[in-house]
């Protein structure tokens, strides 16, 4: 059975995709950690080790505690920022073209065989073994295509004669009765 639906994707679904793949791949995960904690340690290190090779410890602790809030501030302006930053980061990518085959209205179609995509300028025909996963946050649905790059289904223009969990379970369906095929 073939399953097509219509969805028209803006600038803000490719930033909550990007902000999605920035929260959920393993790799931007450990780099976030990394940034978002290391810093802030090797200031608490740092804190420590003036405390510690001061002639006069509790003193020195006495008069340096408010560096400790740096550590602390840092982390909260790091993540709070870091979405802005992405988001800015998205759109500039965004202004260096037309983007003609991203954005606009698309034709979402899923059948036992896989998924083709028809936007205005463009079709794309993909199997079922070409989708890498199928990931789904409450405004959007994400089929990888890649480990950078998916179809984004927004689920606020998702227009067909179903609803939008009947797409992505069916299409998850197709997906893995694919997948356990030798």
């Amino acid at each position: 059975m073939i399953m097509e639906a219509h969805i028209d994707i803006s600038p803000d679904d490719l930033i909550a995709f990007n902000l999605f793949h920035y929260a959920n791949s393993p790799t931007l995960r450990r780099q976030r950690l990394r940034l978002g904690f290391g810093l802030p340690m090797i200031l608490v290190a740092l804190w420590l080790l003036l405390v510690i090779a001061s002639d006069e410890p509790a003193e020195r602790a006495r008069g340096l505690w408010p560096v400790l809030f740096l550590p602390l501030l840092y982390h909260v302006v790091f993540f709070r920022r870091l979405r802005k930053r992405i988001a800015k980061q998205v759109n500039k990518l965004l202004s260096e073209g037309e983007n003609k085959n991203d954005l606009g209205k698309h034709t979402i179609s899923i059948s036992p065989e896989g998924l083709v995509s028809k936007g205005q300028f463009s079709e794309e025909k993909r199997s079922w073994q070409a989708i890498e996963r199928i990931a789904e946050t409450p405004d959007h649905a994400f089929f990888y295509v890649s480990s950078t790059s998916a179809i984004i289904i927004p689920k606020r223009t998702f227009s067909a004669e179903f609803g939008v969990d009947e797409f992505v379970a069916r299409a998850r369906e197709y997906h893995s009765a694919t997948v356990r095929q030798p």
